[in-house]
């Protein structure tokens, strides 16, 4: 049998880039329709050199991004959506410089919906 052990100190560097993704979102009624107004990404500040892009994927679909958030010291990214969705994933990819070891912490991801109680719309599930 072998162990290993990971050693993490204060001179350790954080990873240059990484993807955070939730798990599919349905609200508990994948047939009804709901609307995603945004999603916001909440971090310490940002070092220079690092970006944050928030995204979203609507019914399985291809993601879809936008600019990412770059300005030194910033403390949120935000993606607005806008439309209906009867399944969503959110997230966010993000970057660092080379050699930092101050990384920003990521303090929350968060989907703003409105469950639109009036509309419903069946759909095959598959």
């Amino acid at each position: 049998t072998t162990y290993g052990i990971d050693v993490l100190d204060n001179s350790s560097t954080a990873a240059q880039s990484g993807t955070w993704e939730s798990l599919i979102f349905d609200a508990g009624s994948r047939y009804k329709y709901k609307l995603a107004n945004r999603v916001k990404i909440s971090f310490t500040p940002l070092p220079a050199g690092g970006t944050v892009t928030p995204y979203y994927k609507l019914n399985r679909s291809a993601k879809v991004s936008q600019a990412s958030t770059t300005t030194t010291g910033a403390t949120d990214a935000l993606i607005e959506i806008n439309q209906r969705f009867h399944e969503i994933s959110y997230g966010f990819d993000f970057t660092l410089p080379s050699g930092i070891t101050a990384p920003p912490d990521f303090t929350g991801v968060t989907l703003e919906v409105d469950p639109t109680q009036a509309e419903v719309e069946v759909t095959a599930d598959g």
